[in-house]
Order: structure tokens, then C-alpha cells, then sequence
């Protein structure tokens, strides 16, 4: 299931699109950092992996935001509370509610100090983008394997071909586990 990781994907991107990011960017053998909004990178990040949203409420506001961000315009939360969809307009309200929240005498008295995502948002949006592409990666690997467990009269030039993407997506699935830090078997 892709729920959580497009749920997450999308609310990042519906609370925090319009604000700025830094990338480091190769161009003519010179590292070089640029600024792009998180709306910008999540779409250059999903186009340049041919990536879609599962879920229908998702993949319209995808498609929203893309068309806008094309437009030259930015999609803001505030429009999606305005839109003809009610299913866009009670998940952006969900997510704009504050789950839990330190009373100040709490914080004041104990000295709690609140890091929110806003102080971590180029970790944030990382691993959002990269824990959506290995939820992906990890859906076609699957289908792979379901494929090759039911095919015993299948040709063996198919089912070289499955095992040749196999390896070759099992070796993206490592690369993104290493941009998340994460250790893969």
C-alpha cells in the first residue's frame, strides 16, 4: 500500500509547497547550490521518474499542482479549501488541524524546546520524495516476484528479462535506502 507514503508526499506539499529549498546541482563539473520550492522539487523529482499518486484525491491534487507550477502559479492550501471537491477540502482541513499541542505553561515551565518540520524541511521533503519512490520501487519488485512465482511455461528469454529488472530495481531500492540512511538486507 502507498497510502502512507503518498499521504505524506502530499501533505508536505499541501502545507509546505510554496517555500523554499536548497539543492545541490552539478553543472559543468561544478557542484552549485540552488533554491527551488518543495512544489517544484516534488514534481521535478515524480516527472523525471515517470511517478503517479495511487489514490484518486492525490493524484487530482497532483495534477492541480503540476498545472499551476506549468502555469508559472502556486497552488495554495488556501485555494484547495476553496475547490469544488469536498474530499480536497476535508483532507487539506484534516491536515492543517494540529494534532497535539504543548500548552505554553509546558513549555515555559519545563524549558521544552519544540522542533517542528519546518526547522528540518530539506531533510523533510528528502525523505518524503524518497520514501515514496522506494514504496514504488518496492511495488513493482513485488510484482515482479508474483509474476516469476506462477510463470513455469513462461519463456525463458521472459523470465531473464524479469530477473534482469529485478536485479536492476532491487539495486534503486539500495540507492534510495542509502539517501535515507537506511540500512537494506
Amino acid at each position: 500500500s502507498f497510502h502512507e507514503q503518498e499521504l505524506d508526499l502530499i501533505r508536505v506539499w499541501t502545507l509546505y509547497g510554496d517555500r523554499a529549498v536548497e539543492l545541490e546541482v552539478d553543472t559543468d563539473g561544478k557542484t552549485e547550490k540552488i533554491e527551488v520550492s518543495v512544489g517544484e522539487l516534488i514534481i521535478l523529482e515524480l516527472e523525471k521518474d515517470h511517478l503517479t499518486f495511487s489514490y484518486p484525491i492525490f493524484h487530482e491534487m497532483y495534477e492541480i499542482y503540476k498545472e499551476s507550477i506549468e502555469n508559472g502559479e502556486f497552488h495554495s492550501t488556501a485555494d484547495f479549501l476553496r475547490h469544488q471537491n469536498p474530499e480536497i477540502i476535508k483532507f487539506v482541513t484534516d491536515i492543517l488541524s494540529p494534532r497535539h499541542e504543548l500548552s505554553t505553561f509546558w513549555i515555559d515551565s519545563y524549558k521544552i524546546e519544540t522542533t517542528g518540520e519546518i526547522h528540518r524541511m530539506d531533510q523533510l521533503v528528502k525523505e518524503v520524495i524518497y520514501s515514496f519512490k522506494t514504496a514504488k520501487v518496492m511495488a513493482h519488485i513485488q510484482d515482479i516476484q508474483e509474476q516469476l512465482k506462477g510463470c513455469e511455461k513462461t519463456d525463458p528469454e521472459e523470465i531473464n528479462e524479469m530477473l534482469k529488472n529485478l536485479i536492476l530495481l532491487d539495486k534503486v531500492r539500495v540507492k534510495l535506502a542509502e539517501q535515507l540512511n537506511r540500512i537494506v538486507f
